[in-house]
């Protein structure tokens, strides 16, 4: 862990007799270390305000302020209550004594003569703790600044998406408004191959449409802090079937969910648009010939959720499964299977938005299964 930090661990060392915080830095003198000397508690809490030591090894019996009272004074303060306290002393302190040096804030008692090892052994302890907490504070400083980056990061998309959205709405309506009305005005003396490329102009008009439409609400859904709510996961089901009644009945799909599915503590409008991106996945992605089946279940894993979506559809290809949840990504050319390539992206967004992991299992020609996790809540009782 040292290594890691390259400033050097800082220890102060409180005694009234020059002769013994001269041995005692003997005794501890390290090229990682630095020590401060101070000969009275008055001078130690100048020092301790001045600077954050990792370690403070105190006399207990000192002239107008002892070692209990100055581990007292430090242990109150916030800019100093951090900072471990070592008594050292001469006297065989009784174990109610002993207590309240304790109670003032030591951590460990040394008690001369001091036995070099042992003495070595605790100050490196502490020294160790002290290069981890600086690591961890240095960890927990970075974690903020990628999550401030994030969050910006996330602004900057969405307000892209939105101007995008803005700035395209006008002149795709006006473009397939007037495709529109330039095929019905001529559709009696164009040739086929002009009606033709009137339908690709069309075709290509409403996909750009969708892809801006996807891309908003990716960008919308962030990483921040989510309205959630308790959720029944069968309901949510139903709405869903409810929707895509249409597609379910064109395709003659049975879905069905294997056991029960749980009440989660989730964002309800998220999870609504997660569980209707993957049932529209598993209904889109099937052979002409074959009859849908998609088989929805829940298990429990430890302190998750594990959920499911299995298909009987027409699967994915082993080099493809790292890459469905990437942004635009699409593996099928046929025209039935068109989409926007953000579904899946925004799936993961929303699992991950809710504590979550999602992943996949797939067999090319056999079908494809979807898994989520989800933290387990207790609900609060009424």
């Amino acid at each position: 862990m040292e290594l890691e930090l390259k400033e050097k661990a800082k220890i102060l060392l409180v005694d009234d007799k020059q002769a013994n915080l001269l041995a005692l830095e003997a005794l501890l003198s390290d090229d990682k270390r630095e020590f401060f000397w101070a000969g009275s508690g008055e001078e130690a809490l100048g020092l301790a305000y001045r600077h954050d030591f990792a370690l403070l090894m105190l006399d207990v019996q000192m002239p107008n302020m002892d070692g209990f009272e100055l581990a007292n004074i430090l242990k109150g303060s916030n800019r100093t209550k951090h900072i471990p306290i070592i008594f050292v002393t001469a006297h065989r302190y009784t174990d109610n004594d002993v207590l309240q040096g304790y109670t003032e804030g030591a951590v460990d008692y040394l008690f001369k003569p001091l036995n070099a090892h042992i003495t070595q052994s605790k100050v490196k302890a502490f020294i160790d703790l002290y290069y981890q907490r600086k690591i961890i504070e240095k960890m927990n400083l970075e974690l903020d600044d990628k999550n401030k980056k994030l969050k910006l990061t996330n602004t900057a998309l969405e307000d892209f998406a939105n101007i995008v959205s803005h700035d395209l709405k006008e002149p795709l309506r006006t473009i397939s408004n007037f495709l529109n009305l330039l095929h019905r005005r001529n559709k009696d003396v164009l040739d086929e191959n002009s009606l033709e490329f009137i339908d690709i102009c069309q075709n290509s008009a409403s996909r750009l449409d969708k892809l801006v439409k996807s891309l908003r609400s990716y960008a919308s859904l962030g990483y921040k802090d989510l309205d959630k709510q308790w959720i029944d996961l069968e309901e949510i089901v139903e709405n869903v079937k409810t929707q895509l009644l249409a597609k379910i009945e064109e395709k003659k799909a049975e879905v069905v969910i294997k056991g029960s599915l749980p009440t989660i503590l989730v964002n309800e409008v998220q999870y609504h648009q997660l569980f209707q991106n993957l049932l529209d996945n598993a209904l889109k992605y099937q052979a002409d010939d074959n009859q849908p089946v998609i088989e929805i279940s829940c298990q429990e894993k430890n302190s998750m959720w594990l959920i499911s979506f299995k298909d009987n559809g027409i699967g994915i290809n082993d080099d493809f499964k790292m890459k469905v949840f990437d942004l635009f990504q699409k593996f099928h050319n046929k025209k039935e299977y068109e989409g926007t390539g953000v579904g899946l992206s925004i799936c993961k967004r929303i699992v991950e938005n809710n504590g979550g992991d999602i992943w996949i299992t797939s067999e090319e020609g056999v079908g494809t299964t979807f898994e989520f996790t989800v933290p387990k809540t207790e609900m609060p009782e009424n």
